[in-house]
């Protein structure tokens, strides 16, 4: 199959925040590398639960026309482990809908979904847990 064009979904990691700073994100050098446009949609703060009500990631599905895309990627979930302690059923419910809506949108799509980077806010390790009860771990 030939990519010709890619559209992204996320949170502030791919809409291009180390952390610290707004930096060029990901979503460049993988268009550099393949030679083919990638629309960043990402908002950051955004989750895949929808706890944020103001950006997440079936906002970003239904916002988006994906015709003509051949690939989208998803990339969340720092947020809802360490901003809004959604619960795994939520993040799983939202991962759903938004897949569903994705291939309802777009039927012939590929998706790539890419894990979420580990996050130190309340967090001495993977394993600790936040407060809807669940580890990092977990989440991956």
């Amino acid at each position: 199959m030939a990519i010709k064009r890619i559209v992204a979904f996320g949170d502030s990691i791919t809409q291009g925040w180390d952390g610290n700073r707004g930096v060029t994100p990901w979503t460049a050098e993988v268009s550099k590398q393949l030679s083919v446009p990638v629309d960043n949609q990402a908002v950051g703060g955004s989750t895949m639960s929808g706890d944020n009500r103001d950006h997440n990631f079936v906002q970003q599905v239904q916002n988006t026309n994906l015709s003509g895309y051949d690939v989208a990627t998803i990339a969340f979930g720092t947020n809802d482990f360490a901003y809004y302690n959604s619960s795994l059923s939520a993040v799983k419910s939202a991962l759903t809908n938004g897949i569903d809506t994705i291939k309802s949108k777009n039927p012939h799509i590929k998706m790539i979904g890419i894990l979420p980077i580990q996050t130190w806010k309340g967090a001495t390790n993977l394993d600790t847990r936040n407060g809807a009860g669940y580890s990092q771990n977990d989440l991956l």
